[in-house]
Formats: C-alpha cells, structure tokens, sequence
C-alpha cells in the first residue's frame, strides 16, 4: 500500500492509520478469527449481533395491543347500598334488601317499591323513556312505585283534592262577595237610620220646647190662682171686720 503523502505537505503531521476494510486473517491465542464486520466491544467474539428490527411494524403491534387490552369495568367494585352483587345461596336470607309496605289511595298494599340511587337511567327496552323522552337522567326524590294503576289512583285523588281546593277558594270568593254586599247594605242602612236619629232629635227638641213653654205657662197660673185665693180670704176677714149696719 502506498504512503499517503501528509497534509498541506507538512512532515511533522502524523501519518493516519490505514483502516481496515476487513478483519485481520488470524490471532494468535484463543481469539478466534473474525469473518466480516467487526461488533464494537466484541473482543472474543461471544457477542451477537440482533438483527435490526423495523419500528413502524412494532408500532403497529403495540397499537394492535392496546386495542386488544380492553378495559374491565367491575359493576360492583364500589361500595354502593343500592348496587349490590347479586347474593348467593347463603346470602339470600342475610342480605335480603328491605321491603317497605305502602298503601295506595284506597288502602290497598301496594306491590314492593324499588330503591333509586341519584339518578336514574332509562335503558333502551325501559317503557319509561316514552314518558319521559328528552331526558336521561330521571332524577327520584324517594319511592317509585312499580303498579301504574296505583300512581294513577294517586294522580286522580291529588286531581280531586286540587278541584276541591278551587271550589273552596270559588266559594270563599262567593261568600266575600255577599259578606261585601251586606257591609255595603249596612252601611246604607247605618247612614238611614243616622238621618232617622237626626230627625228624632230635632224632634225631641221641639217637643221639649213646648214642655219647656207650657210648663212656665203652668207656672203661671198656679200664681195668679193662689193670688186669688189670697184676695178671696183677705175679702173674706175684711168682710167678718164690718159691723152688720155698715154692710150692703
């Protein structure tokens, strides 16, 4: 092989090591001899060189096992009172759920109600999503019960107890109505019998007048009356004074 001449024809430059295209032919010892590429670290050769894989087709397995590991959702993992796990044969009698025994309107029992957590979803084969279509999530106050002809009892006697609250309220209305009428009508009275005591009074001070006059005019006789019994006795003693010759 031919010495490559330094760079920029300077003789203090190393010269650089030829590199190798192959392995060398042979070691001495128990190096074994190297056939093609040479593995970085390899000195004896008991390494192994992996063959190198394409990254788009393990993308495309590890996708393909993300899609494969579907998610496991356990119904009854959390501790819900109302969402239990069906019970087994011991535990049928344990944990039976409360029955609560209602009456409906006429006193009749009403078949077992069902407890209702927060919300409740209406499925897709529930006969209740036609009533209550637009919504999906229902949400309960208390009981449900399951007999409509029950609910209806129900829904009717509410229906008649809010028409007997109107007719009470029509009547009231009717009875303010006269009680007004009457107020107006006393008044009118109350205003009549005002003028009749105003012309009583007038009237009692006219009378009281002529009882005022008269008695002054009685009065007045009773004087001259006594004025004249007093003349008839003075007439009389003067009368009895007289000697019988002197007297008419």
């Amino acid at each position: 092989m031919e010495n490559v001449p330094p760079p920029n024809n300077n003789p203090n430059v190393l010269e650089e090591e030829p590199i190798l295209d192959q392995a060398p032919a042979a070691f001495v010892g128990f190096v074994p001899q190297w056939i093609g590429g040479q593995i970085p670290d390899n000195n004896n050769g008991c390494l192994e060189e992996d063959p190198e894989e394409e990254p788009e087709e393990e993308d495309k397995d590890m996708v393909n096992n993300e899609e494969d590991d579907a998610e496991v959702i356990n119904p009854y993992k959390e501790d819900d009172h109302y969402n239990r796990p069906p019970p087994t044969s011991d535990e049928e009698i344990k944990f039976a759920p409360h029955v609560v025994q209602i009456a409906d309107a006429d006193d009749v029992p009403i078949p077992p109600v069902i407890h209702f957590g927060s919300n409740f979803q209406v499925g897709e084969s529930s006969a209740t999503r036609y009533l209550l279509a637009g919504n999906s999530k229902v949400y309960i106050p208390g009981l449900m019960c399951c007999n409509l002809k029950s609910v209806h009892r129900v829904v009717m006697k509410l229906s008649k107890q809010m028409h007997d609250r109107y007719k009470t309220k029509k009547n009231m209305a009717k009875k303010l109505r006269q009680d007004e009428l009457r107020m107006n009508g006393l008044e009118f009275d109350i205003t009549a019998l005002e003028s009749a005591v105003r012309e009583n009074r007038s009237k009692h001070s006219k009378m009281m007048k002529l009882i005022t006059g008269l008695s002054r005019e009685f009065t007045e006789l009773k004087n001259q009356n006594r004025r004249a019994e007093e003349l008839s006795h003075w007439e009389a003693w003067v009368r009895g004074r007289i000697p019988n010759n002197l007297r008419l």
